[in-house]
């Protein structure tokens, strides 16, 4: 019995992709061979549904920074999970979507800010990529949540991958990123440049300014969250002090300010400082201090006095 020409092409499509599997060049530089893994990060983030009795909410610098399975360490049958997004903010949509993961049956919830005077800008309150990832097409959900292997055999190659595959073309500086389903991302930039956020952060921030709307709401529902039970607390992650005194400049950001106003809010602040741990581009911590950091964060929550 022949076969019609549908059941050819599959059978052909088939043996074409599972020799286009063998042959396909593995990019040299792990931002490219990483980037369903990373998709795949944000799918889980967004949609895997974790419940939590501890949640961390912030930008980039939590989100880097603050490593649950080491917070954990200090705060043993804690379930942790940091939901902290890329040039996120702190506002309504993020804290009603962090409380939504929050177990109801929690019997000590905690709420933990990262809080940066760019997380309280108003550009921020688009929390663009928590709302690309939250709106993605279903079957790519479906995908990436169910079937990741499937999603990287079909991973798209650049030209430009394959050439410097081919011709074994080094990468001169590189980004390695380890991806956690607690939320973490375990960054590096190779080889590090503590100067490379001062140029950026110059050009970007320059003639903007921490919204007042948003401080106050982040008052709002610390006092919303405390009353609810909820312990909240509030740490400025580390940076470098050049990044910081920029920030504060530009932004008009007073950390000793916000702190007290939090404190009266019902919230505990807590301080650390920026020289014992190493960026890699003088914002973000490289991994190996993110992890002490986060071991430090840990040992500050469990020195926290019980909540009244």
């Amino acid at each position: 019995m022949r076969l019609d020409r549908t059941a050819l092409a599959l059978l052909l499509a088939a043996v074409l992709l599972a020799l286009g599997g063998r042959v396909k060049p593995v990019p040299p530089n792990p931002l490219d061979r990483d980037r369903t893994d990373e998709a795949r990060f944000y799918m889980v983030k967004t949609h895997g549904g974790q419940r939590c009795d501890a949640i961390v909410i912030g930008d980039s610098r939590a989100l880097r920074d603050v490593s649950p399975g080491e917070l954990s360490r200090s705060l043993p049958g804690r379930r942790i999970f940091n939901f902290a997004y890329n040039a996120g903010g702190l506002n309504a949509e993020m804290y009603a979507a962090a409380s939504s993961r929050l177990d109801p049956a929690a019997r000590a919830p905690l709420v933990i800010l990262g809080v940066t005077p760019l997380s309280l800008m108003t550009s921020k309150a688009r929390n663009e990529q928590y709302r690309e990832v939250l709106h993605k097409p279903r079957d790519e959900r479906w995908l990436l949540l169910h079937a990741p292997s499937l999603a990287r055999w079909f991973q798209p190659v650049r030209p430009a991958e394959v050439v410097r595959s081919l011709l074994d073309i080094p990468v001169r500086a590189y980004y390695e990123q380890d991806f956690h389903d607690d939320g973490w991302i375990g960054s590096l930039r190779v080889p590090a440049d503590t100067t490379e956020a001062l140029g950026v952060y110059e050009a970007e921030l320059t003639g903007h300014a921490v919204d007042p709307a948003l401080v106050r709401e982040l008052l709002d529902q610390t006092r919303a969250w405390t009353a609810a039970g909820v312990r909240v607390v509030a740490f400025r992650p580390p940076t470098t002090d050049d990044v910081e005194a920029l920030e504060n400049r530009l932004l008009g950001f007073d950390e000793a300010v916000l702190a007290a106003q939090f404190a009266a809010a019902g919230g505990v602040w807590l301080e650390f400082a920026n020289t014992p741990y190493r960026t890699y581009d003088g914002s973000h911590l490289r991994r190996e201090s993110a992890v002490a950091f986060s071991r430090d964060l840990g040992e500050a929550l469990r020195a926290l006095p019980p909540a009244r």
